[in-house]
């Protein structure tokens, strides 16, 4: 069944269609919304084969996906995916008419990278960028779904523990406050690390942070409650600020634009493990479970992500009913049945 209703609002369908999902919301009646999904399959069907150029070649084509993709998604991802397509370019030799590269193609490729984590990262990007291709009717079929992923080791993240993420801070120096703004606010490098004082509110306390984080890649706010301790930090920084930005260099004035070697030199100063600025979400996520008992759905809040599965992903603690439930796992020696004696003889 791919049609449903949605209660007090209506029918909707959702389909599947060469990777990609597609879907439409609300009708009145169900026999609508089975039409409506009839009819965008016919065009998703019928409009590769009229829309598919011949001749596109495949440099071309990226070149167009990668403007995309410079609007879409953030300068690490895009100069990730310019290193990908070079890289896969490089392989096939010569100019490719895009319509004649195949999974074998693609499989040889990933063939010469070094491991299955590096396999499956190259091949989501090509998968991307053939999938845009197939939408954009550049080809009629995304030949890359015909290619499978490989296991990989996944290993626990580490994180910090409340002594460990305590002596960060009293080692952080001047980098202290964008820590503690990073831990108060549970957010990401790259949402702090472009704050700006007017998303700053000091009459509601509260923080106003922007990612591009979601399946629509669009920017979307997240407001943030400050705490008496960040509260007071940041009144002070902003009684001494000389830009728009919160945390800038001071030396240009404007956001850093690489920040890894100053979590390094607090990791090393604070005598801790070699910590990324990113683990102190994951810290934060699993403190609010472990200590506070915070339900999911409230940890996918102060987060601010899109679905609870991610959240689910940065918990690294058992629930209380977990733990509860384990300990109900006990074999009652009472009901077990009488053991057979050694010569066979049943045990009276």
């Amino acid at each position: 069944m791919t049609c449903w209703k949605v209660v007090g609002r209506g029918w909707r369908y959702q389909f599947r269609h060469q990777g990609k999902r597609y879907g439409h919301a609300f009708y009145q009646t169900k026999g609508e919304a089975r039409a409506a999904e009839a009819e965008h399959k016919k065009r998703l069907k019928v409009g590769p084969a009229i829309l598919t150029p011949t001749g596109t070649g495949c440099r071309e084509a990226m070149n167009e996906y990668l403007d995309f993709c410079k609007r879409r998604f953030s300068e690490k991802n895009y100069k990730e995916k310019v290193f990908i397509f070079r890289s896969f370019l490089s392989h096939l030799g010569g100019e490719w008419e895009i319509r004649k590269i195949t999974a074998r193609d693609i499989i040889a490729y990933l063939g010469t990278r070094p491991g299955n984590a590096n396999w499956n990262k190259h091949r989501k990007s090509l998968c991307a960028y053939f999938q845009w291709c197939f939408k954009h009717g550049f080809l009629a079929v995304n030949p890359c779904l015909y290619v499978d992923s490989m296991p990989e080791d996944r290993k626990q993240k580490s994180i910090p523990t409340q002594e460990e993420m305590l002596r960060m801070l009293l080692a952080a120096g001047k980098q202290r406050v964008f820590l503690l703004a990073l831990y108060s606010l549970a957010g990401r490098l790259g949402e702090v690390n472009n704050l700006r004082w007017q998303d700053v509110n000091f009459e509601k306390r509260q923080v106003t942070l922007w990612t591009r984080k979601g399946r629509t890649g669009e920017w979307r706010p997240q407001v943030k409650h400050m705490n008496q301790e960040i509260f007071d930090e940041l009144k002070r920084l902003y009684d001494k600020r000389s830009t728009n930005w919160v945390f800038p260099n001071h030396k240009t004035g404007l956001p850093y634009k690489n920040r890894r070697k100053q979590i390094a030199n607090i990791c090393q100063s604070a005598r801790v493990p070699d910590y990324g600025w990113h683990s102190v979400r994951h810290h934060v996520a699993s403190l609010l479970a472990d200590k506070f008992k915070a339900s999911l759905p409230t940890i996918q809040k102060l987060l601010g992500h899109t679905q609870v599965t991610t959240t689910s992903r940065y918990i690294q603690s058992l629930g209380a009913d977990a733990v509860e439930a384990a300990e109900r796992l006990k074999i009652d020696q009472s009901t077990q049945p009488m053991h057979t004696q050694k010569n066979g003889n049943e045990a009276k």
